[in-house]
């Protein structure tokens, strides 16, 4: 009884969090997919760092609401903000699209807790067109990882108990 009554516990936790999430990010229609958590079936933490990001986007909500130019526009920033780089090009010029693509990126991962904003302008690195990102990491690497290795502990402790 006592390992249902936690298990009820969590599930409840983490659906206040995810409709504070969504509510908070304007995304109303993302908390169906993060229904899934609420499934019999066992959950896997993915790895922060995808083997290659159209594979890994795809499954992404927010992503696939996207147009096949802004899904090129997410790839090339996330991509970029999984390996910290500090300037990222994307190829748009448009600041519509681009905060467009920047909600949909949060909307998708939560677990990018190490960043805070992003300056941009307009023109690469070497006069090509599109914006040249540079994120506002609150981190270094070595600190993300840590912290990352932390929550999946913490994570990893209680999945066993919501079984």
């Amino acid at each position: 009884m006592r390992n249902r009554f936690f298990k009820i516990r969590i599930i409840g936790l983490l659906l206040v969090f995810t409709v504070s999430l969504f509510s908070l990010t304007g995304c109303v229609g993302c908390m169906s997919a993060c229904m899934s958590l609420l499934d019999d079936e066992p959950y896997e933490i993915e790895n922060d760092a995808p083997k290659s990001n159209s594979t890994y986007s795809n499954e992404k909500y927010a992503y696939n609401t996207l147009d096949e130019h802004s899904k090129k526009v997410y790839d090339e920033l996330y991509e970029g903000i999984v390996n910290m780089e500090d300037e990222i090009e994307v190829s748009t010029s448009d600041e519509n699209e681009f905060i467009k693509v920047t909600e949909c990126i949060d909307a998708d991962h939560g677990d990018i807790f190490y960043t805070d904003g992003y300056g941009y302008y307009e023109g690469g690195l070497f006069g090509g067109s599109g914006f040249t990102v540079s994120p506002n990491y609150t981190m270094t690497r070595q600190e993300r990882d840590a912290k990352q290795a932390q929550i999946d502990s913490v994570v990893n402790s209680w999945l066993p108990e919501c079984e």
